[in-house]
């Protein structure tokens, strides 16, 4: 019972409807009422016996439709046959469903149905063969007292400064939301080098003419053990062995993923470690500033996750950095600098001059908010336009999670 005065509900409880005994039970009466009226007068119209004919025939037909089970009852139901088809307005958000905002695809089955069907099946395969050299894991049976972490594939094509695909790359991932804090992880947070410090590296470096070299570490998570005891489920692509599948076996990780919450800290951790066993000491200003002196000779290198950054006025002592990571990294020496972390770097040694700029990231941003083609204005927006405080539906952008003035911070360089 709902008091619409207090809008209270006062007193409710469970009922069941017997729908079958009710139909039944009509059925019965409306027999009764058919023969009571044929004894009381034999020379009704043929319309009354038609119509109690037809009505008869409504209520069996309706009877029929019920399915009773005992103690449930379902009706069968009459569904829309007319053609579906999507709204034009809706074009963009169904993209996104199968795309991300430079195009790569979101999923294994989107990438193995675009063009570049090929490109994306051998990176799929390159990590898996990765993975199975560096022994990232162990096939074992589903646990049922541990959670299994979910895990997916991840799409990016890697550009270069003029914004040219030079590789595509897959790479098997973790959901990392999806651990257990306090069981599954620890501490997580792992720094990286600031960009004012790579920025004071490329100034000292235009200023004193020395090199500046670029180097990457391969597969930089699969080479850091864990400590904790995970389960992820196994990719999709995997060749099983016979009696095995995915519902049966799990990936018993003994090695970091991308996408685990430790694994950033714990390469930081292994990096640090190669670095301070070399002879160099860490930045009172940036953990992830290295610095090392020998007499005149000097080197100062920055790592930012998996990206090594050096400038040194003497080559030899970077082979012997190289040579010293190596020990521990796959290292891949990428040689002088000319694009890193999204910056392209144009260097004019005679006058000593170094260049930066993320021309590529521009252009990439006027294409994501389609204005490429749009008009430069000394002034952001029209001096005449009156600005209100709400929004409409329509107007507002729901298919990227910034404006295109919030990724102008990128680009302060």
């Amino acid at each position: 019972m709902f008091d619409t005065s207090s809008k209270e509900v006062k007193f409710s409880c469970d009922v069941k409807f017997e729908e079958s005994h009710c139909v039944q039970k009509f059925i019965e009466e409306l027999d009764d009422a058919h023969d009571s009226e044929c004894h009381d007068d034999l020379n009704d119209s043929d319309e009354s016996a038609v119509s109690n004919a037809t009505n008869k025939e409504i209520v069996n037909q309706f009877s029929n439709q019920i399915d009773v089970d005992g103690s449930e009852a379902t009706v069968n139901r009459r569904y829309s046959t007319r053609s579906r088809a999507p709204i034009d307005r809706y074009a963009e958000a169904m993209k996104a469903t199968i795309s991300d905002q430079d195009g790569d695809p979101k999923s294994r089955l989107a990438a193995l149905s675009s063009v570049d069907e090929d490109m994306w099946e051998q990176a799929m395969n390159e990590e898996l063969d990765s993975l199975r050299k560096t022994g990232t894991w162990e096939v074992v049976k589903r646990p049922t007292d541990r959670k299994v972490i979910d895990t997916r594939w991840v799409f990016k094509t890697k550009r270069d400064e003029m914004g040219q695909v030079t590789r595509f790359k897959a790479r098997f991932v973790v959901r990392g939301f999806t651990q257990v804090a306090g069981i599954d992880y620890g501490d997580t947070y792992s720094p990286v080098a600031l960009t004012e410090s790579e920025r004071m590296m490329f100034a000292i470096s235009a200023h004193e003419d020395l090199h500046i070299k670029q180097a990457d570490i391969e597969v930089s998570f699969q080479h850091q053990h864990l400590q904790e005891e995970l389960y992820a489920e196994l990719p999709q692509g995997y060749s099983f062995s016979n009696g095995q599948n995915h519902q049966t076996h799990v990936a018993r990780l003994k090695k970091a993923l991308y996408g685990l919450k430790q694994s950033a800290l714990e390469l930081y951790k292994n990096v640090k470690k190669q670095f301070v066993s070399a002879g160099y000491r860490i930045s009172s200003v940036d953990p992830c500033v290295f610095f090392r002196g020998r007499g005149k000779r000097y080197l100062i290198a920055s790592i930012h996750v998996d990206d090594i950054l050096a400038v040194t006025n003497d080559l030899g002592m970077y082979d012997e950095l190289k040579t010293e990571l190596r020990k521990t990294f796959p290292l891949k020496d990428l040689g002088d600098v000319k694009f890193i972390l999204g910056c392209h770097v144009q260097r004019d040694r005679a006058n000593k001059r170094l260049h930066l700029s993320q021309s590529a990231y521009a252009r990439t941003i006027l294409d994501r908010f389609k204005m490429r083609d749009c008009k430069p204005v000394c002034t952001p927006s029209s001096t005449s336009v009156n600005l209100i405080g709400d929004v409409s539906d329509e107007v507002t952008c729901h298919f990227h999670t910034k404006k295109p003035w919030e990724h102008l911070f990128t680009l302060q360089l």
